[in-house]
Protein backbone atom coordinates (compact mmCIF):
# COMPACT_ATOMS: atom_id res chain seq x y z
CA UNK A 1 0.00 0.00 0.00
CA UNK A 2 1.28 3.44 -0.89
CA UNK A 3 1.33 6.28 1.61
CA UNK A 4 -1.33 8.95 1.54
CA UNK A 5 -0.37 11.62 -1.02
CA UNK A 6 -0.13 14.34 1.65
CA UNK A 7 2.37 12.32 3.73
CA UNK A 8 4.95 10.72 1.44
CA UNK A 9 7.92 11.52 3.67
CA UNK A 10 9.79 12.73 0.62
CA UNK A 11 9.02 9.99 -1.88
CA UNK A 12 9.91 6.44 -2.76
CA UNK A 13 13.17 6.32 -0.79
CA UNK A 14 11.79 8.13 2.27
CA UNK A 15 11.90 5.07 4.51
CA UNK A 16 15.61 4.48 3.86
CA UNK A 17 16.97 8.04 3.64
CA UNK A 18 18.19 8.14 7.28
CA UNK A 19 16.03 11.20 8.02
CA UNK A 20 14.16 10.67 11.25
CA UNK A 21 10.82 12.29 11.94
CA UNK A 22 10.14 14.68 14.79
CA UNK A 23 7.14 14.79 17.11
CA UNK A 24 5.27 16.65 14.35
CA UNK A 25 3.55 14.54 11.71
CA UNK A 26 3.83 17.45 9.25
CA UNK A 27 7.63 17.80 9.37
CA UNK A 28 7.96 16.12 5.94
CA UNK A 29 9.77 12.99 7.19
CA UNK A 30 6.75 10.81 7.97
CA UNK A 31 4.98 8.48 5.57
CA UNK A 32 1.30 8.34 6.50
CA UNK A 33 -1.25 5.62 5.96
CA UNK A 34 -4.88 6.65 6.48
CA UNK A 35 -6.64 3.56 7.89
CA UNK A 36 -4.41 1.41 5.66
CA UNK A 37 -1.64 -0.96 6.69
CA UNK A 38 2.03 -0.64 5.80
CA UNK A 39 3.75 -3.27 3.66
CA UNK A 40 7.24 -2.10 2.64
CA UNK A 41 10.10 -4.01 1.04
CA UNK A 42 13.67 -2.74 1.15
CA UNK A 43 16.09 -4.03 -1.50
CA UNK A 44 19.62 -4.02 -0.08
CA UNK A 45 21.04 -4.58 -3.58
CA UNK A 46 22.84 -7.80 -2.70
CA UNK A 47 22.76 -10.52 -0.08
CA UNK A 48 23.98 -8.91 3.14
CA UNK A 49 24.43 -10.03 6.76
CA UNK A 50 21.71 -8.37 8.85
CA UNK A 51 22.39 -7.69 12.52
CA UNK A 52 19.41 -5.50 13.39
CA UNK A 53 16.18 -4.10 11.94
CA UNK A 54 14.61 -0.95 13.41
CA UNK A 55 11.50 1.00 12.46
CA UNK A 56 10.24 4.30 13.83
CA UNK A 57 6.57 5.11 14.37
CA UNK A 58 4.81 8.23 15.59
CA UNK A 59 2.08 8.29 18.20
CA UNK A 60 0.11 11.54 18.48
CA UNK A 61 -3.53 11.03 19.43
CA UNK A 62 -4.26 14.75 19.03
CA UNK A 63 -3.48 14.31 15.31
CA UNK A 64 -5.34 10.95 15.09
CA UNK A 65 -1.98 9.16 14.75
CA UNK A 66 -1.61 5.83 16.57
CA UNK A 67 1.04 3.15 16.86
CA UNK A 68 0.43 0.02 14.83
CA UNK A 69 -1.27 -2.91 16.54
CA UNK A 70 1.39 -5.26 15.17
CA UNK A 71 4.71 -5.10 13.34
CA UNK A 72 6.55 -7.90 11.60
CA UNK A 73 9.97 -8.15 10.01
CA UNK A 74 10.80 -10.76 7.37
CA UNK A 75 13.68 -11.39 4.98
CA UNK A 76 14.20 -12.93 1.55
CA UNK A 77 17.00 -13.68 -0.87
CA UNK A 78 14.94 -13.33 -4.06
CA UNK A 79 12.12 -10.98 -2.98
CA UNK A 80 9.31 -13.51 -3.41
CA UNK A 81 9.29 -15.89 -0.45
CA UNK A 82 9.87 -14.20 2.90
CA UNK A 83 10.88 -15.75 6.22
CA UNK A 84 9.62 -14.09 9.39
CA UNK A 85 12.39 -13.03 11.75
CA UNK A 86 10.39 -10.96 14.28
CA UNK A 87 6.81 -10.14 15.23
CA UNK A 88 5.55 -7.62 17.76
CA UNK A 89 2.01 -7.16 19.08
CA UNK A 90 1.38 -3.73 20.56
CA UNK A 91 -1.44 -3.05 22.98
CA UNK A 92 -3.96 -0.51 21.75
CA UNK A 93 -3.84 2.82 23.59
CA UNK A 94 -6.17 3.16 26.55
CA UNK A 95 -5.90 6.93 26.94
CA UNK A 96 -4.32 10.00 25.39
CA UNK A 97 -0.74 10.91 26.29
CA UNK A 98 1.99 13.17 24.93
CA UNK A 99 3.21 12.67 21.37
CA UNK A 100 6.12 10.24 21.11
CA UNK A 101 8.30 8.44 18.59
CA UNK A 102 8.48 4.70 19.20
CA UNK A 103 11.27 2.63 17.73
CA UNK A 104 10.65 -1.07 17.28
CA UNK A 105 13.77 -3.12 16.71
CA UNK A 106 15.07 -6.64 16.64
CA UNK A 107 18.65 -7.83 16.97
CA UNK A 108 19.40 -10.75 14.67
CA UNK A 109 22.13 -13.32 14.30
CA UNK A 110 22.98 -15.66 11.43
CA UNK A 111 20.63 -13.81 9.06
CA UNK A 112 21.69 -12.96 5.53
CA UNK A 113 19.27 -11.58 2.94
CA UNK A 114 18.87 -9.13 0.07
CA UNK A 115 15.30 -8.04 0.87
CA UNK A 116 13.78 -6.88 4.15
CA UNK A 117 10.01 -6.61 4.52
CA UNK A 118 8.23 -4.61 7.20
CA UNK A 119 4.51 -4.95 7.77
CA UNK A 120 2.62 -2.81 10.25
CA UNK A 121 -1.09 -3.08 11.03
CA UNK A 122 -2.96 0.21 11.36
CA UNK A 123 -5.36 0.46 14.32
CA UNK A 124 -7.93 1.32 11.65
CA UNK A 125 -10.29 3.64 13.49
CA UNK A 126 -9.84 5.91 16.47
CA UNK A 127 -10.70 4.16 19.76
CA UNK A 128 -13.87 4.87 21.75
CA UNK A 129 -12.08 7.10 24.29
CA UNK A 130 -10.70 9.35 21.54
CA UNK A 131 -12.36 12.63 20.50
CA UNK A 132 -12.51 11.29 16.93
CA UNK A 133 -13.89 7.88 17.88
CA UNK A 134 -14.94 5.97 14.79
CA UNK A 135 -12.93 8.20 12.42
CA UNK A 136 -10.09 6.78 10.31
CA UNK A 137 -6.78 6.57 12.16
CA UNK A 138 -3.31 7.37 10.84
CA UNK A 139 -0.22 5.17 10.90
CA UNK A 140 3.03 7.16 10.52
CA UNK A 141 6.47 5.64 9.87
CA UNK A 142 9.69 7.58 9.32
CA UNK A 143 12.40 5.02 8.70
CA UNK A 144 13.43 1.41 8.20
CA UNK A 145 16.99 0.99 9.44
CA UNK A 146 18.87 -2.18 8.51
CA UNK A 147 22.25 -2.75 10.11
Amino acid sequence: MYPYEQYTGGGEDALVNSLRGSLSHVDGNWQGFHQNDLDAIVDLGKSTPILKITTGFLEDADAYVFLPTSVSFSVSEEGEEFIDVAHFDLAPPMARHAAAVKDISQDLSNVTARFVRVKAKNIGICPDWHMGRGDKAWLMIDEILVE
